[in-house]
């Protein structure tokens, strides 16, 4: 019996073919052959899947590769796509998210990065793509997570993430002071927060921010 996770999957593997056959496809002529297919990583890939927290971004990026990005072939099987969320995330995300989990929640939790884009790196390019995969995805992909208590939007100043979260979900987030007990939102039994991010992290609280 197929998983809800291989599902997502493989629904997401069937939409970036599509993308690339269809000229009707919103995101034609915008995706390629060679795409980097990353929906979410998990730290610890556990056979269920399950996280306490999502920081949720544009895109997977390239920064920590020097190789090209992930290429599977046209035909693409669920077993390549997995392999690849399996890779681990690397160390200065790692100490970034968790930092950003001190400074917002109070404490370390089993966290997931997900993405709103899943197959392109480049930002701009990202953003083209951006309505229509997080109207398709989106839901379906916080639903996954078991046990979700948080969900940490990590978006630039032009805020166009943030935006778009803001209306898909109906809530209202804001940058400003944006940790569990104050700017957070709570939607669904999970609370919301937002924060901006560097060029590749989360930026850190102010002492100001912390100590309010």
């Amino acid at each position: 019996m197929i998983s809800r996770y291989e599902e997502f999957i493989e629904n997401i593997i069937r939409c970036h073919q599509k993308a690339l056959d269809d000229p009707n496809h919103p995101c034609h002529g915008i995706v390629r052959a060679d795409f980097l297919c990353e929906p979410f990583r998990l730290r610890d890939f556990p056979p269920k899947v399950q996280a306490d927290v999502m920081f949720l971004g544009l895109s997977p990026g390239n920064p920590e590769q020097t190789t090209p990005p992930f290429s599977p072939p046209a035909n693409a099987e669920f077993e390549y796509v997995r392999e690849y969320c399996k890779k681990p995330i690397a160390d200065g995300y790692h100490t970034n998210f968790r930092n950003a989990m001190k400074e917002r929640i109070g404490r370390e939790l089993e966290y997931v990065k997900a993405n709103l884009v899943h197959g392109i790196g480049n930002k701009e390019t990202a953003l083209k793509c951006l309505k229509p995969c997080g109207d398709k995805f989106l839901l379906d992909m916080i639903g996954l997570f078991s046990g979700l208590k948080y969900v940490i939007v990590y978006d630039f100043k032009d805020r166009k993430v943030l935006d778009y979260v803001n209306i898909r979900l109906g809530i209202n987030l804001d940058f400003k002071d944006s940790t569990v007990t104050k700017s957070s939102t709570i939607k669904n039994g999970m609370i919301f927060m937002a924060a901006p991010r560097t060029r590749r992290y989360i930026r850190r609280m102010s002492e100001a921010e912390l100590a309010r």
